[in-house]
C-alpha cells in the first residue's frame, strides 16, 4: 500500500514576505548588540512583574529570612533571592529605558 503525494506537506519559506508583485522583503533577525539589549530588557521586565507575596512566597523566594534554613546551605536559592531583590531597585530606570526603546523602535522601524 503506497501513500500518494497527498500525505506530504508542502515546504514553505518564512523568510520572504511578498509585498507587491515582484517585490519581496526578507525578514532578518540578527544576533546583534541591539537584540541582546532587548532580550536583557525583556528579562528584567519579567523579573520586575513577579509579585513577592503572591507568587514568590509560594517558592520561598520572597526574602532570605523566609528560606527556612541558613543561606549558606542553599547558595543558589540565596543568589536568586538577592537578584530578585536587587532588580526591584531598577523599577523606575527600567520604565524610562522601556519608553526610550519604544520610541527608538518606532523611529527606526523596529528591526
Amino acid at each position: 500500500h503506497q501513500r500518494g503525494d497527498s500525505g506530504k506537506k508542502a515546504a514553505t519559506s518564512l523568510t520572504a514576505v511578498p509585498l507587491r508583485i515582484g517585490v519581496t522583503s526578507e525578514v532578518k533577525m540578527g544576533f546583534s548588540i541591539w537584540n541582546l539589549f532587548k532580550v536583557g530588557l525583556l528579562l528584567t521586565n519579567s523579573i520586575l512583574i513577579l509579585h513577592r507575596r503572591r507568587f514568590l512566597a509560594r517558592y520561598g523566594l520572597d526574602e532570605l529570612n523566609n528560606m527556612g534554613c541558613d543561606p549558606s546551605q542553599k547558595p543558589l536559592q540565596a543568589q536568586a533571592i538577592g537578584l530578585l531583590q536587587a532588580v526591584q531597585y531598577l523599577r523606575v530606570p527600567v520604565i524610562g529605558v522601556n519608553m526610550l526603546t519604544i520610541v527608538f523602535e518606532m523611529i527606526l522601524g523596529g528591526t
